[in-house]
Formats: structure tokens, sequence, C-alpha cells
């Protein structure tokens, strides 16, 4: 009865569509070379998991996390779990048995099966005699603990189990300067900048702050000269200058930020014009190099010229669910998007906007959710004479009667191509910083 009672208080809740790309639907959470066991979790979407035995482990997800691929890693870390099931907003249930089948549920219901495969990165080969554990040679004192570290250069992990998992990872990220790892919390912190540390309680689990010491540059030792010069300067040069140079050094630094914001306008849920979902995502490039990308995506090796923050920590674009409050009560959310870019001083960049689709068109007939845009809005933070690039920003356009999805002829969602959800901004600044 208990199970039965959870189940119906479930049929009830809202499904709310995955907010992440999924491009990251299949979580590997380990570190594997060829030959090892890789456990893997395909969520299907729109899939109910179908078993006659109740759920071994039953979470409810917190606030900030109410998303099918929190639910997925909580069976990823469990070696136990082989079967997980979501539903929006905040249920995950864990089997340590196999399931059934998959049966059709409602939206914003994912099933999954943990499969577990053998690595084929590599061929198998004899591994190196000597290959260095790591190639960074950071400093670590036991029982410490970054000081003052600022999140929004750093990014915090809670799948490792031990400080050497955290320093490898920290070795492998090219702009990983310092990690903290606090053995009590499965916690493992990478920063993108170099930190000093302070002491903590000598007990308990292990704590370490690593970090790579600061960089002298000296030239290699060079043979003494010969003998001295034969001569000396005979006299100082005939004149000085007459008067100091007017212009700057051709290759002096000049001080040039841009700083992008993407969000609804509108500033809480409530406000929205319509009942619904909504995500778009921000992706920043320099120039035609497609390499280099400031986004959400990258947020682990962003670029040097550039940092991303979203409003929610945990957020992953602008989004936007504004429910009925009579039937759903602290289900709305809210976010936004912020990219800063750095020495933009005669360079170019674009900024490319997109809307991220659903697997569908969820309650066509009452959500009008498609006819919401957000704004892109891009500030000149150095140069005196421009702030705005564009006062009113820039949106792609909405119609009210041009939804994201339409019904192909076996009766399926698909995207609608007519609806323009994806627009380019380029900014070029000249050498002064004027964009």
């Amino acid at each position: 009865p208990g199970y039965a009672c959870l189940a119906l208080l479930e049929l009830l809740l809202l499904s709310t569509p995955n907010m992440h790309l999924q491009v990251f639907l299949a979580l590997s959470l380990s570190v594997l070379t060829s030959g090892e066991l890789q456990r893997i979790i395909q969520f299907k979407e729109g899939k109910a998991c179908v078993t006659g035995n109740a759920p071994d482990v039953f979470l409810k997800l917190g606030k900030k996390n109410q998303r099918p691929g929190r639910c997925k890693e909580k069976c990823s870390l469990d070696e136990k779990c082989e079967a997980v099931q979501y539903i929006a907003p905040r249920s995950c249930k864990l089997w340590y048995s196999t399931i059934d089948q998959m049966g059709p549920g409602q939206p914003g219901t994912f099933c999954g099966r943990v499969k577990t495969k053998i690595a084929e990165d590599a061929a198998l080969t004899n591994p190196p005699t000597a290959s260095p554990i790591s190639t960074k040679d950071f400093v670590i004192n036991p029982y410490t603990k970054c000081a003052t570290i600022n999140l929004n250069r750093a990014k915090v992990l809670t799948q490792y189990t031990s400080r050497q998992e955290c320093q490898q990872r920290c070795n492998k990220m090219p702009k990983c300067k310092s990690f903290q790892w606090n053995g009590k919390r499965n916690s493992c912190i990478l920063i993108k900048y170099k930190v000093t540390s302070e002491p903590v309680k000598q007990e308990g689990e292990d704590r370490v702050c690593g970090y790579l010491p600061k960089t002298i540059v000296s030239a290699s030792p060079t043979k003494a000269p010969t003998k001295a010069p034969t001569k000396a300067i005979t006299k100082a040069p005939t004149k000085a200058p007459t008067k100091a140079s007017t212009k700057a050094p051709i290759n002096a630094t000049i001080m040039c930020t841009l700083k992008a914001t993407l969000a609804f306008p509108f500033d809480t849920p409530n406000d929205a014009p319509y009942h619904g979902y909504n995500s778009e995502y921000m992706e920043v490039t320099e120039g035609g190099n497609s390499d280099d990308m400031c986004s959400y995506l990258f947020s682990d090796i962003l670029p040097t010229w550039c940092t991303y923050e979203n409003s929610d920590p945990d957020g992953d674009s602008a989004y936007v669910v504004n429910l009925d409050d009579n039937y759903y009560d602290d289900k709305d959310i809210l976010t936004s998007e912020t990219i800063e870019i750095f020495n933009a001083a005669g360079r170019t960049f674009n900024f490319a906007v997109s809307h991220y689709f659903f697997e569908a068109d969820y309650y066509p007939d009452e959500w009008k959710d498609h006819a919401m845009a957000t704004v892109l809005k891009i500030n000149n933070e150095s140069h005196e004479s421009q702030n705005a690039l564009s006062a009113d920003g820039w949106s792609h356009p909405v119609d009210i009667d041009t939804p994201t999805h339409i019904k192909n002829q076996n009766d399926e969602w698909e995207v609608n191509p007519d609806y323009q959800g994806d627009f380019i901004v380029t900014v070029a600044c000249d050498d002064n910083c004027l964009c």
C-alpha cells in the first residue's frame, strides 16, 4: 500500500522536461583504460521502468537538483544499482535487480538500465615502466584547506573517493592550478588559479589543499665572458630627447572587457507572460576559431579569455519554469547566464544563442511557452563612451502561431522547421576597445 500510494502521488506530479543538453546522457564517472569494465546508463525519456519489485532506494531530490542527470548520478555511484527511474520534478528510484521491461511513461519520466562493457579506447599494450603519476608538481600539506575559494572560477565534484583521484582530475585539466579535497564529504574542488592554504583540525578524514608553486623564471647558466671589453664607452650620447613621446607603446595592453548576459525579460517566473518551460543557452567563440568555446558545456576547460557564470550554481542555461500556482507550489524556476570576455581589443567574437528543444511540445493546448524568448545583452565595460552595444539587446523572433514542435505523419513530435530559435551576434572591437 505504501508504494502504491507513492506511485499515485508521483502520477500527480508535474512532468518536467530535461533542461540539460542530452549529449551528456551517457554518464561514465570512472577514468578507464582499455580492458576495464565500464558502467553505462542510457536514459530513455518518456519511458517508465516496469518491474514487480519495489525500488531498493527511493530518493526525493533537492530543490536545486531537480533533473534526470542527478538521479542517474546516484545510480552511477552505487555499485549495486542495476536500474534507475526519474519522474519530474524530484522522484528518483534505484533498483538493485534488473527490471522486466520499459513501458510508456508520462512526460518527464526517464528509465535507464545499467550496462557494462569493456573499454576499447586503445589497443592493449604493456604499460610504460616508468610513466609518471602526475605531471604537475603540487605543493600538498595534510590537514589544510584552500583559502577564499572563488566558486565562479572553480568546480565542485562529488564522484571521487580519494585525494589521489581529485589530484589526477586537476592534473588532467589544463586550466586547473589548485585543488581541495575533503575526505569526510568526498568533495573535490578544482580551482583555476593558484591559492594559498590554511590549517584545519588534524583529526578525522583526510583534508588537503594542493596548489602549484609560484613559477620563478631564471635564465640557464652560461659561460662567463672570456675577457673584459677592450674599450670603455668614450662619451655619453650627444643629446637627450627634446620631449617625451606623445604616443603609448604600440604593444601596450589596453583593458577591454565585454559582459554578455542571456536572460528572459522578466524578474520572476510569475512575471512570465505564459505558463510552461523554456530553455536557451549561449556559446561564444573567437573569430573563425570554434575549437575554443566559452559556454556551460566547456566550463571545465574554459578559454583563458573568458569566464562563465549561471545565476543558479547548478544551472546550465537560461531557463524558466512558470506553472499555475493554484496546482503546483514552489516549482517555478528562473535562471540566467553571464559570460565575461577579457582583452577584447583588436579581436572579434561570435555570441551564438540557441533554443533547447525538449522531446515534445508539452500541453500545447494550455501552454504557450514557445512565444517566450531570451534577450542577449552585451556591455562594453571598459570604454568611456560606450556601454550597451544595443539598448534593447537581441532576441530570436517568436510567433504565437509557430510552436516549437509539430506532429509528423506517425503522430510523433518533431522539431518545427519554421521555428527560428537560433541567432548569432558578432562583436568586433578595435585596438582602443570601441566595439
